[in-house]
């Protein structure tokens, strides 16, 4: 019989990607997701080469490091929920 320590654990660790492929792929779809609430109230989200993110609207932009930083961005300002 697992114990309920070491099940947990081994269900976290079938979670996680287990290639780069499916990293990319999971990066993606948070990043378009993301773009899309942005469009949806009014904003638009671009990536940069160097992997920040900038948020536009009427000529004023934002940068953001991170999908976090942008979430909560959006949040702030009414976007829909995701």
């Amino acid at each position: 019989m697992i114990a309920d320590e070491e099940f947990d654990a081994a269900l976290f660790i079938m979670r996680q990607p287990t290639d780069a492929a499916q990293v990319a792929v999971d990066d993606v779809k948070v990043y378009a997701t993301l773009q899309a609430r942005a469009a949806l109230a009014g904003f638009e989200l671009v990536r940069m080469p160097g992997g920040d993110y900038v948020v536009g609207r009427w000529g004023m932009v934002r940068a953001f490091p991170d999908a976090a930083q942008i979430e909560a961005f959006l949040r702030q300002v009414g976007a829909p929920g995701a």
